[in-house]
């Protein structure tokens, strides 16, 4: 088992994504690029750890905040287990028709 309480993972957690936000600032600033104070507001604010990767690695070749915030999660491929599991209840995944 895990020895730390659920409490000192979820801030632990936290202050790694905290870190993350900071470092996108940071690697902004360093870049020259200007950040506006909505901006600053919304990369601190943000505490998913995959958006704040994304961040991150767009923050390298950004010309501007824009171009970082509206970067969007790759697509989800199709697994082998979803695709059976669409063909087994084909009525959950059919589009439903009205009269």
């Amino acid at each position: 088992g895990y020895p730390y309480s659920d409490y000192y993972r979820k801030h632990y957690v936290r202050g790694l994504n905290e870190g993350k936000a900071h470092s996108v600032l940071t690697f902004l600033q360093a870049r020259g690029v200007p950040v506006g104070v909505r901006d600053r507001a919304r990369v601190l604010g943000c505490h998913d750890e995959a958006t704040l990767d994304r961040w991150i690695v767009a923050a390298a070749t950004a010309a501007s905040v824009g171009e970082i915030l509206a970067t969007k999660p790759p697509r989800r491929r199709a697994t082998a287990s979803r695709v059976r599991r669409r063909a087994a209840h084909p009525a959950r995944t059919a589009r439903r028709r009205r009269p």
